[in-house]
């Protein structure tokens, strides 16, 4: 059988770090004999890129990279896929991923139309379409077939964007689209995404296919960054474990989250407003302008709990935001117009805490006393919450 035509999808809209260089330095290694593309935004300099490889370029308007949401939109276009259309099959290597081996022409003969990393049990993704694959990080997509499906629930797309763009992202419809009786989309079985790609459980799974390293990884130093180091650096890499961006955190604490989450929101449902108030009160001070740093899905989480807390909040920090345009009926500002301001900031965001805690200590904000993440906000909350003489 004649091998596939297929294209290797890079997306960047921004300077790499450290650890995307490991990435894009092993995706030219491993996956040279295919086109590798950059698929970047129509403004954007790609000079630093073009010392790894002479890479391909597409390019696309600035909108469809300000935001997860914005990229999603890109990915759930038909235009997206015609402009490969020469290629039966496309890789998508987002640069928190890392490939082992070539095994993509292996995963092109079983003939389904979309793989992903699966999903673990309580990712959203998974519980809203029933699917357990797959995420979209690092995926394998047919690309007739997926304009073709695209075509079909062209309604579904523009009816629910907002459960599929805004709140969980393109490959929950893709995922989703597989599920349906009707469609003629495919996704693998399990036992065939694990090979594929791995993002979450990766003690469990890994045993589960015999220690068989699989053909990918997703975000690698962000989730189980111990398990995985010692198998990058056996490709060749040096790792600075100082690195900002690695996160230290492991499946186990995932779910650890998840199940506050489900505690918090309980709380949020169930609970009178003078009660969790004076929860969360104990860490709020009373006399500050309260700021969120961060509008994704933690930063609405926060502005939710202290809404219902009956605590305003003054305004949202967050690059992606205009100044003056509002957000959950907060308002936009930049860090730097408002630092010399009394105020306190809750962090809402895991992946980029570091990031956030540095930028306010340079502006002199003390942790506990000017700032606290959400994170820890919320498990104080539920631990103090728990121990009070009422119940739920």
């Amino acid at each position: 059988m004649e091998a596939s035509p297929i294209v290797i999808i890079i997306p960047v809209y921004q300077e790499m770090n450290a650890l995307e260089k490991i990435s894009i330095q092993q995706a030219v290694k491993v996956l040279n004999k295919y086109r590798i593309c950059l698929v970047v935004p129509a403004a954007m300099d790609v000079s630093n890129y073009l010392v790894y490889h002479d890479f391909a370029i597409e390019r696309f308007a600035d909108s469809y990279f300000t935001s997860i949401a914005s990229y999603s939109r890109l990915l759930l276009s038909t235009s997206f896929y015609e402009r490969f259309k020469e290629y039966e099959y496309m890789l998508i290597y987002q640069l928190d991923a890392f490939v082992f081996r070539d095994a993509i022409e292996e995963f092109c003969a079983f003939g389904y139309d979309y793989y992903g990393a699966p999903w673990r049990l309580s990712d959203t993704g998974r519980i809203s379409t029933g699917n357990p694959v797959g995420n979209g990080g690092v995926s394998l997509r047919n690309i007739p077939h997926t304009i073709d499906v695209l075509r079909k629930y062209e309604q579904v797309v523009r009816e629910k964007v907002n459960m599929f763009i805004y709140e969980q992202g393109e490959d929950v419809f893709f995922a989703w689209a597989a599920m349906q009786p009707d469609s003629h989309y495919k996704t693998p079985p399990l036992r065939i995404a694990k090979k594929f790609a791995l993002e979450c459980d990766v003690q469990h799974v890994f045993a589960d296919i015999e220690n068989n390293m699989p053909f990918a990884i997703h975000k690698w130093y962000q989730r189980d960054y111990s398990f995985w180091k010692p198998h990058i650096e056996t490709q060749g890499y040096t790792i600075n474990d100082q690195d900002p961006h690695i996160r230290w955190r492991t499946t186990k604490d995932d779910r650890l989250t998840a199940i506050n989450r489900y505690l918090i929101h309980r709380i949020i449902r169930h609970t009178t407003e003078k009660c969790l108030k004076s929860v969360v009160r104990k860490y709020i001070p009373p006399v500050r302008d309260i700021y969120i740093y961060g509008k994704g899905k933690i930063g609405e989480r926060t502005i939710k709990l202290l809404q219902k807390s009956g605590i305003q909040i003054t305004g949202i920090i967050d690059k992606e935001g205009t100044p003056g345009q509002r957000f959950m009926g907060a308002e936009f500002f930049r860090l730097q117009d408002i630092h010399a301001k009394k105020l306190f900031v809750i962090i809402s965001s895991t992946t980029y805490e570091a990031e956030m805690k540095n930028a306010l200590q340079m502006y002199g904000l003390r942790e506990g006393t000017d700032y606290i993440t959400y994170n820890l906000l919320e498990k104080k909350i539920i631990g103090d919450y728990y121990a009070l003489p009422f119940q739920l």
